[in-house]
């Protein structure tokens, strides 16, 4: 069994979650790269790579694309679970207030799914 993640406390004392929706409300269109990137001469191992370099070449290609994609859809490298990265493009606004990332709906469960620990 692996060792726990260990973070500090403080870091989530720090930290708060918020929900955010397009304004105005509509779908978005997001660039998937869940699935392999190979016919577009690259791979998964750009989401992975602790240098920015490609995949801020990535994003902004994405960005950049004639469809006008408002993020991109991802697989997250830490846990596995979909992400979504959203351009700063969309008009975005919070639903609701903040919470403290401590207090978060479902964040016990997450903690304990991942093997992480907060000292």
């Amino acid at each position: 069994m692996a060792a726990p993640l260990l973070i500090e406390a403080q870091e989530f004392d720090d930290r708060s979650i918020s929900r955010v929706v397009a304004e105005p409300a509509r779908p978005l269109r997001l660039a998937d790269f869940t699935q392999s990137l190979a016919p577009f001469g690259g791979s998964a191992q750009i989401l992975t790579v602790g240098d920015y370099e490609g995949p801020n070449l990535w994003s902004q290609a994405v960005h950049e694309h004639v469809q006008t994609f408002d993020g991109i859809y991802f697989n997250s490298r830490y846990s596995g679970e979909p992400c979504v990265a959203i351009f700063d493009r969309v008009g975005m606004g919070l639903s609701g207030g903040s919470v403290p990332m401590i207090y978060a709906t479902g964040v016990d469960a997450f903690l304990t799914l991942h093997q992480i620990a907060l000292v």
